[in-house]
Order: structure tokens, then sequence, then C-alpha cells
């Protein structure tokens, strides 16, 4: 399940809030069960000017120990800045 919640400014800037549910499943081998868990993301972009945006995302802020089962570790807490330039 994904829900979102925006706050917007016209083009200016804006707010999300994102929440993530995945339920409780079998590893892709199916060999062992996975716990549910609840993942919840934060970002924000703001027009510096008609051609550049800032953006930043903060993924999992909560730390939730979150189990995919692929075989590597997830990063927990996880920080990301940008720039996006229009032309």
């Amino acid at each position: 399940a994904n829900w979102n919640l925006t706050y917007a400014v016209k083009d200016l800037y804006s707010f999300s809030l994102d929440g993530y549910y995945c339920g409780e499943r079998l590893r892709w081998a199916g060999d062992f069960s996975m716990p549910d868990y609840w993942r919840w993301d934060f970002s924000a972009r703001y027009e510096l000017k008609d051609y550049l945006t800032l953006i930043g995302k903060l993924e999992n802020f909560t730390d939730e120990n979150i189990s995919e089962g692929l075989g590597f570790r997830e990063f927990g807490c996880a920080g990301y800045m940008g720039m996006e330039l229009k032309f």
C-alpha cells in the first residue's frame, strides 16, 4: 500500500510525505518469511529559477528495519540532494 500527502505553493516549492506498507511475505526463493514494515519518506522541491530546481529527499526517516530478501543489506535512513535543470 502507498499513500502520498503533498503541500505545494504554486510552482515555487513543495513538500511531500510518502508512506509505503509492505506485508509479510516469503523471500524470493520461498524459503523463509519476511516481516511486514512501514517506510516513510519526506521530500522537498524549491524552484530557484524558471530553469533550476533544488531537490531533497529523506528515505526511511524512521529508520525502519526493512527486509527485501534480495541478499543485500538495506541502508536504513538515507538522504539525497540534487538539482533539476530544465532546457
